[in-house]
């Protein structure tokens, strides 16, 4: 999915879901997998807050971001100033938040 304004909310029963937005939006942004890997690419320039939660798999934040809590199956932080809060969750696979 690329987007260039709005927010968003998907769910997926199984499947890699791969988002590229400009994060132009008040509102939230939801991502639910049961199985399968989600990437998430914002711009350089964004803000936001993120939470990402996994059964099993890797968390990856390729961007720079104050991390508020940290373990392996999740991860929640802040990253520019203000902005929209980002769910990313998945039962089994790799979530990454990260820039294009």
């Amino acid at each position: 999915l690329e987007q260039e304004s709005g927010a968003a909310d998907i769910s997926s029963y199984s499947g890699t879901i791969a988002i590229k937005t400009e994060l132009d939006s008040k509102r939230d942004y939801f991502v639910e997998t049961i199985s399968g890997s989600i990437e998430f690419l914002v711009p350089s320039t964004s803000s936001g807050t993120v939470k990402m939660e996994t059964g099993s798999g890797e968390l990856k934040a390729d961007l720079p971001m104050a991390i508020r809590t940290f373990s392996r199956k999740r991860l929640i932080g802040d990253f520019g100033g203000e902005g929209p809060k980002i769910s990313l969750s998945t039962g089994s696979g790799d979530i990454t938040i990260g820039n294009y």
